[in-house]
C-alpha cells in the first residue's frame, strides 16, 4: 500500500484535500491491456466499494477490442449482463501531470461482489495466496525495453511508420553506450521523475542493443504490487516519442 494512498473512511477528504476531480479507474482485461473509465469524483464515491458497472463483454473480447459473443464462462448471464470494478485504494495515486485526475487499479467482479474466476488479477491474488499457504514468498521484478525516436507519434502514424528515426548518435548497434543513452536522457527523466512520483522505484536504465533501444529496470516488489502500478503520463506519449 502507498503511504499517501486513501482508505475507505477517508477518501473523500483525501479526494477534496488533493483538489482531485477526475478520477480514472483501472482493470486488466484477459490479454493485459487496461480497460476503464474517467469519473467524476461524486460518481466514483457514490459507487464505492464496487465503484462502478462494466459490460461483462469486457472480460470476452480479443486484443482488437471485438466483442465475441459466443465466448462463454461461468460468470456471464444468459443475455449480456453487468459486471462491476471492485477498486484497490491502496494503489490510488495523483497524476503527476495532470494533478487533477487520480488513478487506481480494480479487479472484476459481480455486482454481488463475489470474485470472478477468469479476473486476470483475482488469479494473481490467489495464486499468492497458494504460495503463502506453501511458506513460499515471490518477488518479482520488470525490465521494460522499448524503442525512442525523435518525431512526434503522430507524424510516425501519418508516415506509415516508414521514415523511423532512432534517437541514436549512430546508427550501429552497441550496448551500454553512454553516448547513445545521453540523448535518451531528457526523455528517461521525465520518466523517471514521473514513475517516482507515482511510488513507483526504479534501479537503472541503460542504452540498449538495438537503434534507439533503451531499458529500464524496476526494483523487485510482491506481484500484486508489481502488478499494480498505473500507467504515467509521460509513457502514454501525447505528442512524442522523445
Amino acid at each position: 500500500m502507498l503511504a499517501s494512498a486513501p482508505s475507505l473512511e477517508n477518501v473523500a477528504e483525501w479526494m477534496s484535500e488533493k483538489g482531485i476531480r477526475t478520477v480514472r479507474t483501472m482493470i486488466t482485461d484477459l490479454h493485459g491491456q487496461p480497460l476503464g473509465k474517467y469519473l467524476s469524483v461524486a460518481k466514483f464515491l457514490s459507487g464505492l466499494p464496487k465503484a462502478h458497472a462494466f459490460s461483462d463483454l469486457a472480460l470476452a473480447g480479443d486484443l482488437g477490442g471485438t466483442p465475441h459473443l459466443t465466448f462463454w464462462h461461468s460468470f456471464r448471464t444468459p443475455m449480456l449482463g453487468d459486471i462491476a470494478a471492485k477498486v484497490d485504494l491502496s494503489t490510488c495515486v495523483v497524476d503527476p501531470v495532470d494533478p487533477e485526475t487520480a488513478h487506481v487499479i480494480g479487479q472484476f467482479v459481480q455486482m454481488d461482489g463475489s470474485p470472478i474466476d477468469l479476473c486476470p488479477r483475482t488469479q494473481l491474488s490467489r495464486l499468492c495466496e497458494t504460495l503463502a499457504g506453501h511458506g513460499i514468498g515471490v518477488r518479482s521484478s520488470m525490465e521494460l525495453e522499448f524503442f525512442l525516436f525523435d518525431q512526434p507519434y503522430d507524424a510516425i502514424r501519418a508516415e506509415g511508420y516508414s521514415t523511423l528515426s532512432p534517437c541514436t548518435l549512430t546508427s550501429l548497434q552497441s550496448i551500454y553506450t553512454l553516448r547513445d543513452a545521453y540523448r535518451a536522457h531528457p526523455f528517461m527523466q521525465r520518466v523517471t521523475r514521473q514513475i517516482e512520483a507515482l511510488g513507483i522505484e526504479w534501479e537503472a536504465w541503460s542504452d540498449e542493443n538495438g537503434n534507439g533501444q533503451i531499458e529500464l529496470n524496476l526494483a523487485p516488489l510482491a506481484p500484486l504490487a508489481m502488478a499494480a502500478w498505473p500507467t504515467p503520463s509521460c509513457a502514454r506519449g501525447k505528442s512524442s516519442s522523445r
